[in-house]
């Protein structure tokens, strides 16, 4: 028996058919969970049907003005999200932060725990506004 099969697997957001070409292949562990807070982070709640509530309206951050603001609405909203739609992870630090260098854009940078393994892994990922730049 796995040992990590707790973990799940699934099929990758783009579906992939398989070398056979009878089956889809399948990502599984820390690849479905990153795979899976990417999927929340750009699902709109109201768009699945059978979970009406599910995923993070990170597009009404789009056209605010980046400040301080801006950036602690983020990291809740993105921190309620992950807490109640992916158990499976605890989260170590979250940061939304502008881009050093391209103007529109943040940073959401995520570390987090595996809550069954204690296996611990960092994603960042891009945000682009289309609002006035830093205030």
């Amino acid at each position: 028996m796995n040992k990590r099969a707790f973990l799940q697997t699934g099929w990758p957001f783009n579906p992939v058919v398989g070398k056979d070409a009878s089956s889809l292949e399948n990502i599984s562990y820390d690849q479905d969970i990153a795979e899976s807070l990417q999927i929340l982070f750009t699902t709109l709640p109201g768009e699945r049907m059978a979970h009406p509530m599910y995923g993070c309206d990170l597009m009404r951050f789009m056209f605010r003005p980046i400040n301080n603001s801006l950036l602690t609405d983020m990291e809740h909203s993105i921190r309620t999200a992950i807490i109640l739609y992916e158990p499976r992870i605890q989260i170590v630090e979250l940061l939304v932060r502008p881009h050093e260098v391209i103007p529109h854009q943040l940073d959401i940078y995520i570390s987090y725990i595996l809550s069954k393994t204690n296996s611990r892994f960092n994603m960042t990922i891009p945000f682009y506004t289309m609002g006035a730049e830093k205030e």
